[in-house]
């Protein structure tokens, strides 16, 4: 059995977008760790503004470990499935090391520790 990668997390920014029937939708949300706390924002809506709220810790080990353990670097750039009108999931994380990852995940699909990430941050 191989052990879960190792790595430091500095942002992870993600998005969806949906569009259906000519009619698009956007949500975007970002988490900046400092300090090993993790602060959330929402700039897509000027009436939902998250200036800066403090992620539970709890949220945010889980959010870490499951991305070390699905080693999210070793992962696909690219995901889509077979049918039309599905929401996109845009994600990129920038790591400590300054590397960044980068994924679009058309029908939000691509893998299942994708789709638990996806449920971790819409919490």
């Amino acid at each position: 059995m191989t052990s879960p990668a190792i790595f430091q997390i500095k942002e992870i920014e993600f998005y969806t977008s949906s569009g259906w029937n000519g009619i698009s939708s956007v949500s975007k949300r970002k988490f900046n760790s400092n300090e090993h706390a993790f602060y959330e924002t929402d700039s897509t809506n000027p009436k939902h503004i998250i200036p800066k709220k403090l992620v539970s810790k709890d949220r945010a080990e889980k959010i870490t470990e499951l991305l070390q353990y699905i080693n999210i670097k070793e992962l696909r750039n690219k995901y889509l499935v077979a049918w039309t009108d599905a929401t996109t999931m845009y994600l990129k994380i920038t790591f400590g090391d300054g590397s960044i990852k980068q994924i679009e995940d058309y029908g939000m699909a691509g893998t299942f520790g994708l789709s638990l990430l996806y449920e971790l941050f819409r919490q």
